[in-house]
């Protein structure tokens, strides 16, 4: 299959007509299909003289409709297909979404596992003080309604990005209430339940 496949010097892979002997672009869903390495060269296949020129028999080299030269394309075993568009930069940015994605996800996980043990904290503390701990019992279910729509929000493509705003809201809004019960409780509250010292 790949050696009925050419390419250019851009990248752009080209095939047989259905009906002719000429050389269309092999089209893909985003446009013609592309054959890049990382760096966005062409993968033309080399010899000892340089970029190998597809050949028609004796009628010489392969070109393009338009006279564009064509060159043997230089693809793994069992080619499947290129990619639709964009050549080697897209492969780059697909990694670094992909790397983005993973930071972020390890990003979210540390800050929840640390609003976990304040929140915990904080609530052993000033839980049962009048007024901070009925704030404190407020806030907690308040905050797990306000995850629990969001994530419903989230799982939904239409409302997926207020779901991510509404559950970055809610955390900022939970934490600013524990931390302030805990400010007030040290600097002029009660006193009572306190795990630092004065």
């Amino acid at each position: 299959m790949a050696d009925e496949i050419r390419i250019d010097t851009d990248g752009v892979l080209y095939q047989r007509g259905f009906l002719s002997s000429g050389w269309i672009p092999k089209q893909g869903l985003l446009g013609p299909e592309v054959a890049t390495n990382i760096w966005g060269s062409p993968q033309i296949k080399h010899d000892l003289f340089g970029p190998v020129r597809g050949q028609e028999g004796f009628f010489g080299p392969s070109h393009t409709w338009d006279g564009k030269p064509l060159y043997e394309a230089d693809l793994p075993q069992g080619y499947g297909g290129g990619r639709d568009g964009g050549g080697g930069l897209g492969g780059i940015l697909i990694a670094i979404y992909f790397w983005v994605e993973i930071l972020t996800i390890i990003l979210v996980t540390a800050i929840s596992i640390l609003l976990f043990y304040e929140a915990k904290r904080i609530y052993s503390a000033w839980g049962d003080v009048p007024g901070t701990g009925t704030i404190l019992k407020v806030a907690l279910p308040a905050f797990v309604v306000g995850v629990a729509v969001s994530l419903v929000m989230i799982f939904n493509a239409a409302t997926r990005a207020s779901g991510y705003y509404l559950l970055a809201w809610s955390a900022l809004v939970f934490v600013i209430i524990i931390e302030g019960c805990d400010l007030h409780e040290k600097w002029g509250g009660s006193n009572q339940g306190s795990l630092t010292t004065p």
